[in-house]
Parts: C-alpha cells; structure tokens; sequence
C-alpha cells in the first residue's frame, strides 16, 4: 500500500499508513483494483506458458467499475447474473420495470468492456417469482442485439452440492431454485432461446454506444457511481465501456462516446444538435414507455409488460 502511494503520488512511506478498506474511496478503490489486476494477470500469464489453451478471466462477478476495470487485460470479461436471487420477493415482472439499474439487460450491458469477448457465464430467472419465464426471451433477443459470445444457462442439475444424491439433504432439491428438472415451465423456452442466440435469427445491432471513462471516474465508491448511460440504451443498441488507458485496440469506430452520466433524454438532444439524422433516428426508437432497438426487429412497451420480436 505505501510503495503504491510513493509511485503513484510521490509521498513517503515513513508513515506506514494502513490500507484502507475496499470502496472506502476512489484512493482505496484504484489501489485495490491495480491489484487485483496484476493478480489476474499473473495467473493468465502462467495459465498461458504451461500450455493451457482456453481463455481465460479473472472472476464472475465483476458488479462495480473499479472491479470490471481489473478485468479488461483478460481474455475475455465473464459475469453471473440472476434476476432476484433467492430473494423470493418482491415478485416483480421484470417486463414491467422501467430500463435502469436495478433490470436485468441493463445491469448486464454495464459490464460490457469495449473489444473483449463478453459471456454470461451463468444465468437465471429462478422461482419463486412467478414472471420468471419472461427471462429466456428477454436474455435470448438483447443478447443478441448486442452481439455477445455466449450465455449458459444456470443449471440443468447440480452445482452448490445439490445433486441427485442429496434427496435427504437439508434443502431437498425439489426446492433447489435454479435446477432445471425443477422447472418445467421453462422446457419448452431452449429451443426458441437457442434459435435466437445461437441462430442468428435476431440481428446485431448496428450501432455502438461507447461509454468513456476516464481516471476520475473508473474509481468512485460505488454509492457514487452513475449508471444512466445503462437505463434505456441497451435496449436500443449495443453498449458498452472504454477505460482511458486501454490497451486493447478497436477494430470499429463507435457510433457515439458517452459519459458515465449521459441519460437517454440528454443523448437523444445532444445528438439531435450534433448530428441531426442519428439524432432523430435515436429519437424514433423512444416513445413515451416503448423502446424500439436500432435494428427495428425487437420493441419493448414496459408499460403493458409486453415484449415483441418481429425477425424473420
């Protein structure tokens, strides 16, 4: 911690000050985040030499900025994503909830790092809420749009001790929430979801969204962070964050660059002004509740809960 405080600031390491704790400030944040970076990367390097041949993360769930920014030198930026888990409550139908942090596109786009290869290792809309099967379609049609790498689906059976054995464990697995033998509402859904996703039968988007941050704001505590550039555009188009001192390089030119900050109303008026016909064309894929995506094949009305994939 001082030997990083002396390169970093330039100050002595006399007072042998404490690290302070995680997310206790963007200071402790970008401390923590570098190391766990080199961390990372130690591992991948190592992985690399002995001969191993898959790609390789860092971790599953990479939530804040200052975590996913530890992640971007990896092969590829992996995360879990469970709408409500085990919370039982509050029942919520997610195609009801307007766009924003708290919906499960949004928070997923959130992690998308610009030029890595994004998988949503594990997923799952798991009972006990009643709407859970609006999860295959939603994932299926926006993950497509964005033109992610891949998804798996949490878990046909097994995974935290529960297997077919455990009959007489404590929490029997007929009660186990994410077990796919236990939830046969969602049977009929893979072959409709693989045919999206793995079908092509949804087109990617065609225009990206580049949200730039830069050293202010790559480190904030997360009670300061703003999500807004995640609310609405995701369902638009295909977002996703660019770190100032990235190295990976681009083999496209973003469409737009945003600010962490950038709400879909102030986006769709900076670019009416800055560039009249995306403007309006961004304009025309927002109605009052009604979120249209780029490619004109995905419409979602959150006010009737009602999503529609026109493809073809």
């Amino acid at each position: 911690w001082n030997a990083w405080r002396k390169r970093r600031f330039g100050q002595a390491t006399a007072d042998l000050m404490e690290p302070p704790a995680v997310n206790e400030s963007a200071e402790a944040n970008e401390f923590a985040s570098e190391v766990m970076r080199d961390y990372h990367r130690t591992l991948r390097d190592h992985l690399h030499v002995i001969g191993v041949k898959v790609p390789i993360t860092g971790h599953n769930s990479p939530y804040h900025t200052p975590d996913i920014k530890a992640q971007e030198e990896m092969d590829f930026v992996s995360l879990h994503y469970y709408y409500e888990l085990q919370s039982f409550g509050p029942n919520r139908p997610e195609f009801r909830i307007p766009p924003g942090k708290g919906t499960a596109f949004s928070h997923i786009a959130a992690t998308k790092v610009a030029g890595k290869p994004y998988i949503l290792t594990e997923y799952n809309f798991p009972w006990a809420n009643d709407y859970r099967c609006e999860g295959m379609p939603l994932i299926a049609a926006y993950l497509s749009l964005a033109d992610y790498d891949g998804v798996l689906h949490f878990a046909f059976t097994g995974g935290w001790g529960m297997n077919y054995e455990d009959w007489d464990a404590k929490y029997p697995m007929i009660f186990w929430h994410t077990q796919m033998p236990n939830d046969p509402p969602l049977w009929g859904q893979f072959r409709s979801g693989a045919a999206m996703f793995l079908g092509g039968a949804i087109l990617p988007s065609k225009l990206v969204a580049c949200v730039d941050y830069t050293a202010s704001n790559s480190f904030l505590p997360w009670a300061e962070e703003d999500f807004s550039a995640y609310g609405h555009l995701p369902f638009l188009m295909r977002v996703e964050r660019r770190f100032f001192d990235a190295k990976t390089p681009l083999s496209y030119k973003p469409d737009f660059h945003l600010t962490p900050a950038t709400g879909i109303d102030a986006f769709a008026a900076s670019l009416e002004g800055e560039r009249e016909t995306l403007g309006k064309k961004i304009k025309g894929m927002i109605a009052d509740k009604f979120l249209t995506s780029d490619t004109g094949e995905i419409h979602f009305d959150y006010a009737t809960g009602v999503l529609t994939i026109n493809a073809p």
